[in-house]
């Protein structure tokens, strides 16, 4: 069931706010694993400190993997609600094909991109949508939906990653980035769809 079926959706996975919709929808992103370093650090301190082989190291380290396990699941719950409201809400969803693997090389940003689960949004978006009947669109890796004017369509040469705002340099359009990016998806998949 898809409740508006001829309807055209780009989405702009990011850091800051876990996805952009090109209707102007934020979902902010929860960072379950930041939330929890805490608890966390606490649980592998005292698990450190175990002696190896006793029955109270293995008591905390089942403590570790409960803390690990309950993050997992928050993450793949807020995933499937996020994925499911967009497969039932729109018809044509496009999305980047995110280079995931390269990304997690910057140590910077590792932690980030592994807490947000860009790679598992998208395996669940795809088979919840070949179910549903839904089309998925997956932009180019190298299609510049973030450089790219969404209003007259000029490609800005560089955009730093702490740009927030997208100014064009041809039309004068202030927009936010990301929703310039979902914008130029939600475009990109009308052009592929007519």
């Amino acid at each position: 069931y898809i409740k508006n079926p001829d309807s055209i959706v780009g989405v702009d996975l990011g850091l800051k706010t876990l996805a952009t919709l090109s209707d102007g929808t934020v979902v902010e992103n929860p960072k379950y694993y930041r939330q929890s370093q805490r608890k966390l650090r606490k649980a592998q301190k005292t698990l450190s400190r175990r002696i190896k082989g006793s029955n109270r190291r293995e008591k905390a380290r089942q403590h570790v993997a409960k803390l690990h396990a309950h993050i997992a699941n928050q993450r793949f719950d807020s995933l499937h609600k996020l994925t499911t409201k967009l497969v039932r809400t729109y018809g044509v969803i496009c999305i980047e094909d995110l280079n995931v693997q390269g990304m997690m090389k910057n140590h910077k940003l590792a932690k980030g991109i592994a807490d947000a689960s860009f790679y598992e949004f998208r395996r669940q978006l795809v088979y919840k949508a070949i179910g549903n009947g839904n089309t998925v669109y997956l932009a180019d890796r190298f299609y510049p939906s973030s450089k790219r004017c969404s209003s007259c369509g000029s490609v800005k040469a560089k955009l730093d990653l702490n740009e927030r705002t997208y100014c064009c340099d041809h039309c004068g359009l202030v927009i936010d980035r990301d929703l310039n990016a979902a914008v130029n998806l939600m475009l990109a998949a009308s052009a592929a769809e007519s």
